[in-house]
């Protein structure tokens, strides 16, 4: 059996520096203004990035150990109202309260994920920009690992593909898809009608 022996947590209005974020729930109103993210007894524009939604974490690759990487997810739910959440790592270090510590969780940085090549085969948010930082409305990336040499491999669920980065968020490769290895039908042999799932419900509902 498992005993938990230490707790933080990050507060829900925990933001980092950039851009205003939330500007857009992804639904057009009668006359046609772009409405704000309001939902949870918050409504956006937020003044920067929110620091919330991780979806992946990992020990820093330099092993210290009470220091890791989270993921972030791909923003405010969905693709259409995530245009302005940039996809970033960030590093934290968490003071568990059970050994020692005060409960709390210290944001000490972030990676941006880019791809300043343009090697994405395909329009993104950011495409005239110069930096062409990616966003939830781009891929929805969903877990992680960091290679010996830094690299950052990353899983993401619109693809689905593999992203391969360096160690400061730039893009290495174009996007590499993974497709179902086999193709499973229902019993009758017809191809399987998907009402609902715990993924992109946005997309394939």
């Amino acid at each position: 059996m498992a005993t938990l022996i230490g707790f933080s947590s990050l507060p829900a209005d925990t933001f980092a520096e950039g851009p205003p974020s939330g500007s857009d729930n992804g639904n057009i109103d009668a006359i046609a203004r772009i409405q704000p993210i309001s939902a949870n007894g918050r409504t956006g524009p937020f003044d920067g990035q929110p620091v919330q939604g991780f979806s992946g974490v990992q020990f820093a690759p330099n092993g210290e150990s009470d220091t890791f990487w989270f993921l972030s997810d791909n923003g405010f739910g969905n693709e259409a109202n995530s245009t302005d959440y940039l996809l970033r790592l960030y590093q934290a270090v968490p003071s568990f309260n059970g050994a020692g510590g005060d409960g709390t969780v210290a944001i000490e940085g972030f990676v941006s994920l880019s791809d300043p090549n343009d090697l994405i085969p395909f329009d993104i948010q950011n495409e005239g920009t110069e930096e062409r930082l990616l966003t939830g409305a781009d891929f929805d990336i969903e877990s992680f690992v960091i290679d010996a040499n830094g690299d950052i491999w990353i899983g993401e669920e619109f693809g689905p593909f593999i992203l391969h980065f360096n160690s400061a968020g730039e893009l290495l490769e174009a996007p590499i898809a993974t497709p179902n290895p086999v193709e499973l039908n229902t019993l009758n042999g017809q191809e399987p009608l998907v009402i609902g799932h715990r993924g992109a419900s946005g997309d394939l509902p």
